[in-house]
């Protein structure tokens, strides 16, 4: 039994979606958290959360979507986001590897999801690419506030147990299964088991060996077992620390 805590189930890549979810579900994926990453994709996940008892919805702006936000964007999110529905706030957070020029507006539109995140009392899901030390440095800004996960985990060891002293997650994908993945085991060897998740991503980072396929939730135990290869634990092992670490992390362990 496991948890997809990051799947983009709202992808337009996903052609039949009811096939794939329900084949992901028996296939022992108890539990997914879908992100939005613009308004339409968060409504989307929403729907998805209202057919699917075991779907829950994150609703967030990307940093990639930073030059188009209007401010009835932020309002009709800020709106969204204040339903009991909501487990987090994400994907919310800074990418300088497609653009490097927008870096204050997108530190501003990271900073109001953290604000709405903190009004909500929601964790937040952090996308950070190329930017650890921006993200870092705002992050540590609200320490012993904000909770939430470090998303699809790329960064060192040591950067993992900063994020882990402010209270975030490190979640890992299906990269730790990857041949040069020697940071990612680094960390998967090394932080506290208690905060630790794993998510696929999907439909992106599908593990090895099945890399060149469409990731889908179902594709995670690949990198569950190789979390319990490199931590020398039985897969059983991993599969029920890192579920209730994700029941911890999205408050549903106070019940939903």
């Amino acid at each position: 039994m496991l948890f997809d805590t990051h799947c983009h189930l709202n992808s337009e890549r996903y052609e039949e979606i009811k096939t794939l979810i329900e084949s992901s579900h028996l296939a022992g994926i108890a539990k997914m958290i879908v992100p939005g990453y613009d308004l339409k994709s968060s409504y989307e996940a929403k729907e998805l959360s209202e057919k699917y008892p075991f779907i829950y919805p994150a609703f967030g702006i990307h940093p990639s979507e930073t030059d188009k936000i209007t401010n009835m964007d932020l309002e009709s999110l800020t709106n969204l986001a204040s339903n009991h529905f909501c487990v987090a706030i994400g994907e919310a957070g800074l990418d300088y590897y497609w653009q490097k020029d927008n870096k204050a507006a997108q530190i501003k539109l990271f900073k109001f999801q953290i604000e709405l995140a903190l009004s909500l009392d929601k964790p937040i899901i952090v996308h950070m690419r190329d930017s650890v030390q921006d993200c870092y440095d705002i992050i540590s800004s609200y320490k012993g506030k904000l909770k939430g996960v470090m998303h699809c985990y790329s960064g060192s060891l040591e950067m993992a147990e900063k994020f882990i002293e402010l209270g975030l997650y490190i979640s890992i994908a299906g990269p730790v299964t990857y041949k040069n993945a020697k940071e990612a085991v680094r960390v998967v060897e090394n932080i506290d088991f208690n905060y630790l998740l794993i998510e696929t991503d999907c439909p992106y980072l599908t593990p090895e060996p099945l890399r060149g396929k469409i990731n889908e939730p179902r594709f995670l135990e690949y990198t569950a077992k190789k979390i319990a290869e490199i931590r020398n634990i039985p897969f059983e092992e991993v599969s029920k620390i890192t579920f209730q670490n994700a029941l911890r992390c999205f408050g549903l362990d106070k019940g939903e």
